[in-house]
């Protein structure tokens, strides 16, 4: 399952709006975070992908002695970004906006709408939302962090009990 460990990534966008919960209406927001890396970042969204997606250098091409030699796209006509479909609930984000790591916020959502981008030379580039219901004082929070890097910490949810066969997705494509 796809997670993140205190990674520094972009808050690029910040969607407030509002649902209908039976009767009442709820706050409810979307995060939208990007992160540009390596090209290794591929497979930790999509184990396997990045070999499909570079093929290692020729002669007279860039290569790259960080990413095992894989700079140079496989097919630089497919048109990026590839968007990774599913719907994964449960994810608990903690968002540090600022300097202090214990000024977390923690937010329970829904990971989706997940995109990579393969980049010529051996770089990528992945965006992800996150949906979720903060309080009031948290939507401030985050809408200072908008456009600016936080540190952020994404746990998929926990796995459930073999027993249970009830509804939902298969979460390890994620």
């Amino acid at each position: 399952m796809f997670y993140l460990n205190n990674e520094r990534v972009k808050l690029v966008h910040l969607n407030i709006r509002t649902e209908k919960h039976g009767e009442d209406d709820v706050r409810a927001v979307d995060l939208k975070f990007e992160r540009v890396g390596s090209s290794a970042i591929l497979d930790e969204i999509l184990p396997g992908i990045r070999p499909a997606l570079y093929r290692g250098g020729h002669a007279g091409e860039q290569v790259d002695a960080f990413n095992g030699e894989l700079t140079t796209l496989a097919f630089p006509d497919l048109e990026m970004p590839l968007k990774i479909s599913g719907e994964w609930p449960g994810y608990v984000a903690s968002i540090v906006t600022g300097f202090d790591e214990d000024d977390a916020l923690v937010l329970t959502g829904e990971f989706k709408k997940s995109r990579v981008e393969a980049v010529a030379g051996g770089s990528a580039k992945h965006e992800f939302t996150l949906s979720t219901y903060p309080e009031d004082h948290d939507i401030a929070k985050l809408a200072a962090a908008l456009g600016h890097e936080v540190e952020l910490t994404l746990a998929p949810p926990a796995p459930r009990a073999s027993n249970d066969t009830e509804g939902g997705e298969d979460l390890e494509a994620a």
